[in-house]
């Protein structure tokens, strides 16, 4: 384990913690020990006889690095927990943050989930009456993300991210797509989780670049033969359509506007 907490209730990575300080476990709160070795890193263990299954094995250390750092920024919003086990419904947000009679649970996501396995943990959560905020790594960021990943992730018209290299949050809001073209979307670094919506973005149409990717696609046979035949018998074109055809501009379709 490379992540306590001190006595101070602050979370403490073990290649900064210091001997002969007091560490808990964020789990199961029991404490434990500070082990500095010549050939091993700086770790934290149990001490013997302790039963401990909270903390995820094998977790990548920018995961960890992240989920600490969230930890450390959301205390001041009120009681944090790190991977608390939700009996009731055998969940373990990475963060569970505690504000009176509410809960809020943060999953820091940086490796890849299926839309049934998010839809499952969102499921618990709301049986519980938690709400769920859903942070993309850099994994994530890095990545030019589909329109099915970035609905998988959306809410509230936005995707947050947070860099643990920069410790920085991004948010991207107001997600567009004009058809043949590359989701666009605005945004913004901040130092906060929870700030304003951002101002809408405005996007220019290429009428004549659409006409283009259109003709293409029907040279390559990739445009519906029924509405290429309605076209036909009626005397008309696709590419010769009226310029609000190629004006389309809705983000998450499986086909074009």
């Amino acid at each position: 384990m490379i992540v306590a907490y001190n006595q101070r209730q602050k979370y403490i990575l073990a290649k900064d913690a210091q001997k002969n300080q007091s560490y808990f476990c964020p789990g199961c709160r029991e404490p434990v020990m500070l082990k500095v070795g010549d050939v091993k890193q700086k770790h934290f263990a149990h001490y013997s006889g302790t039963l401990c299954q909270t903390l995820t094995e094998n977790e990548t250390t920018a995961h960890l690095s992240g989920k600490m750092q969230l930890a450390q920024y959301l205390q001041q919003f009120g009681h944090v927990e790190i991977e608390a086990v939700i009996a009731s419904i055998q969940q373990r947000p990475d963060i569970l943050l505690t504000q009176g009679n509410q809960k809020l649970a943060i999953e820091y996501q940086c490796s890849p989930i299926s839309q049934k396995r998010l839809m499952q943990r969102n499921a618990g959560y709301q049986s519980c009456h938690i709400k769920v905020i859903w942070i993309l790594g850099e994994t994530y960021y890095h990545r030019n993300l589909s329109q099915k990943t970035i609905l998988k992730f959306m809410a509230a018209q936005q995707i947050v991210f947070y860099l643990s290299s920069d410790q920085m949050f991004v948010h991207r809001h107001h997600f567009i797509k004009a058809d043949f073209s590359r989701v666009k979307y605005t945004e913004k670094c901040h130092h906060d989780l929870f700030i304003k919506p951002l101002q809408s973005l405005t996007y220019q149409h290429d009428v004549n670049k659409q006409r283009y990717k259109v003709h293409g696609l029907l040279m390559q046979q990739r445009v519906d033969k029924f509405l290429i035949n309605h076209l036909y018998q009626h005397n008309r074109r696709l590419p010769d359509a009226p310029e609000w055809v190629f004006q389309g501009c809705t983000f998450g379709l499986n086909v074009a506007n």
